[in-house]
């Protein structure tokens, strides 16, 4: 099957780095060593022991060469993808081990960023927060967040990391910063935790998207709210199965969810750990559903709808989406 143009909103792009960008910052790592410290096992046992498997990536992007380095690689891997618009992700105070202060390191990757829409790939930065955070570090971020957004470039906040371990409560000021200045934002929920983590944020911070949200299928008076809200979730399958989430890609709640008419889309989570791409995302939702290209495409437009781009944007994009699977 031919695949058209893809929208990829959830890219933690700090775990995405090709072998060649890594043997490019540290020459000593051969492919060997690649693959085994930089890409994960078929199977963590857990949200928690994937978390603690990332620093080899980030370790790596401490300067400025090396976070230049890798939305560059990332870049070219999003071309090979066929993408049309993409929002990377990552959380600064991961990146200031060495001589960059937070906003540095953001302005380096938006200016990275603008690189990507001269050379014709729209997207938008999401900047994380993590779970195990202090409400200090967390305000920081979205404060950054709200200086450096911009309408040509738009910079979003989100909440990341372990949902099972951290309250939810001690990040509500940092999204209420955000929500005051009028900028985007999304949230990690029911991934770790059950429907019970999607309905938290859907009560607190009424959001127009939600990062995986897939446990939402064990409730089915949320998935109905879901719908009747119009709350996108940014689906990462093969991601799910690989932290255990689910038992395999034949038994992930996406089909479920797309056919009780919840926006949905399809995203890699971490290119690099999970060792994918919306590609290859897209073939095995083929084969574990028969989807066919009515069904991808009606997903990469979901993903649109919701992706955080002014509106004549969006427009121009869903035209050359549409052009792109006809």
């Amino acid at each position: 099957m031919r695949f058209g143009g893809t929208v990829e909103l959830h890219l933690h792009m700090d775990i995405c780095m090709s072998f060649e960008a890594v043997a490019s910052l540290d020459p000593t790592i051969d492919a060997d060593t690649y693959q085994r410290h930089f890409v994960g096992p078929e199977r963590f046992d857990s949200l928690a022991s994937f978390l603690d498997s990332t620093g080899h990536h980030v370790d790596l992007l401490q300067t400025e060469r090396g976070l230049r380095t890798c939305m560059r690689d990332l870049r070219a891997q999003l071309a090979a993808d066929n993408a049309l618009h993409a929002e990377p992700r990552f959380a600064p105070l991961l990146h200031l081990q060495g001589d960059l202060s937070a906003r540095e390191v953001v302005e380096i990757v938006v200016e990275e960023a603008r690189d990507w829409q001269r050379d014709g790939l729209s997207c938008a930065v999401i900047l994380c927060t993590l779970r195990h955070f202090s409400e200090a570090e967390s305000i920081q971020t979205a404060e950054l967040a709200t200086a450096l957004h911009s309408e040509d470039l738009p910079v979003a906040f989100d909440l990341a990391g372990d949902e099972a371990g951290y309250a939810f409560s001690t990040h509500l000021l940092a999204f209420e910063i955000v929500r005051r200045a009028g900028g985007p934002f999304t949230v990690h929920a029911g991934e770790a935790r059950g429907p019970e983590s999607v309905v938290e944020v859907l009560d607190h911070l009424q959001p127009r998207r939600i990062g995986h949200g897939i446990r939402a299928v064990e409730d089915p008076d949320l998935v109905a709210r879901l719908v009747r809200e119009g709350v996108h979730l940014e689906a990462c399958p093969s991601c799910n199965v690989q932290l255990s989430v689910v038992p395999s890609m034949a038994e992930h709640p996406i089909d479920a969810l797309a056919a009780a008419g919840v926006s949905i889309s399809i995203s890699t989570d971490q290119r690099g750990i999970t060792d994918t791409t919306v590609t290859n995302e897209m073939r095995r939702l083929v084969d574990a559903f028969g989807w066919d290209r009515a069904v991808l495409a009606r997903r990469q437009l979901d993903a649109l709808e919701a992706a955080f781009v002014t509106e004549p944007k969006r427009a121009a994009l869903r035209e050359r989406l549409v052009e792109s699977w006809a």
